[in-house]
């Protein structure tokens, strides 16, 4: 059976509606302890989606910096991270977060602990629409061509049974794990038997996805690349929190939110967020990866905190360049 990370809804529910939801112990396991999942109240009374058996939180990789970047700019904005980030993540497990920031106006580049692994929850969506994508230009097919509704649901509405149906167009296990070594993804993981919201990643190869939306040299087109960050720039309403939180005031945002409540971590969560932001003028690719959040609110302020700190250290470290503008 496949696993369920979300649940289809109109675009007017509100977050906080979820939250009352699984706060009211709306969700549970059919097969026992196991990850309880990326839920959203629906307009249609349905009961939120269930999820497959347990699996371990623990990280496949300790925590760690990425390498310090050389050059006074890259060590401000680093070191500028280092601080902040001890500080918001005091108290936590040490594989709690996996962050990746990059400038593409400066090349300057920030990290802490970018290579952890962690569940992917439906920031491994991303993965999905990419892969579909990049099929259908071998084949010579535009970019949503054969399953464009399932695509769309899957980014904009997180829709799992979309996903689902994209997960078996590409061939499965086998064929989606083939896209991945072909997007360039070299510590991904997939979950058990289809259950791809179980996946592993980390914050560095997150960015290896985003930077195949935005650079000439992804193996994706031109027309796929818009095509994908086209829906990430229309998730609905009450998805758009995450790393939108260190854009630009008014600035629009393309991003992809995962959120797990992982019954074997104590019933802590995973929420995660990835995506195109405006910060200073300039693009920045932002992963940030977190888990053993203790509830899902928490999670989403220590995300939005932390993606605010990127983006702070990004703009210290273009001021160091005299760059800024």
């Amino acid at each position: 059976m496949a696993m369920r990370i979300g649940l289809k809804t109109g675009s007017g529910v509100a977050l906080g509606v979820a939250l009352a939801a699984l706060g009211a112990g709306a969700l549970g396991s059919p097969w026992g302890a196991g990850v309880r999942a990326d839920a959203r109240a629906g307009t249609t009374g349905e009961p939120p989606s269930r999820t497959a058996p347990p699996v371990p939180t623990a990280s496949r990789h300790q925590p760690a910096s990425a390498p310090t970047p050389t050059g006074s700019a890259s060590d401000v904005a680093r070191a500028a991270v280092n601080t902040a980030v001890q500080r918001l993540v005091a108290g936590m497990p040490p594989d709690s977060v996996s962050i990746a920031g990059t400038d593409a106006a400066t090349g300057v580049s920030v990290g802490w602990g970018a290579h952890t692994l962690m569940p992917a929850a439906s920031v491994f969506k991303l993965t999905l629409v990419e892969s579909y994508l990049l099929s259908n230009q071998q084949q010579g097919r535009p970019p949503g061509d054969g399953i464009s509704d399932d695509l769309t649901a899957m980014i904009e509405n997180s829709d799992n049974d979309a996903a689902d149906r994209v997960y078996a167009a590409l061939g499965g296990d086998d064929g989606v794990s083939s896209w991945m070594r072909r997007l360039g993804l070299s510590a991904t993981v997939l979950g058990p038997h289809e259950q791809w919201g179980l996946s592993t990643t980390s914050a560095a190869d997150q960015s290896t996805l985003l930077t195949n939306l935005v650079s000439p040299r992804s193996p994706l087109s031109a027309d796929s690349r818009g095509y994908a960050e086209g829906l990430m720039r229309n998730v609905e309403a009450d998805q758009r929190w995450g790393v939108g939180a260190a854009a630009d005031p008014g600035a629009d945002f393309a991003n992809k939110n995962g959120w797990l409540d992982v019954d074997d971590d104590g019933g802590r969560w995973v929420v995660s967020s990835v995506g195109l932001v405006e910060v200073g003028g300039h693009q920045i690719r932002l992963a940030v990866l977190t888990q053993h959040d203790a509830d899902l609110t928490s999670g989403i302020h220590l995300v939005e905190a932390l993606s605010r700190t990127v983006a702070t250290a990004l703009r210290s470290g273009t001021a160091a360049s005299g760059s800024a503008h």
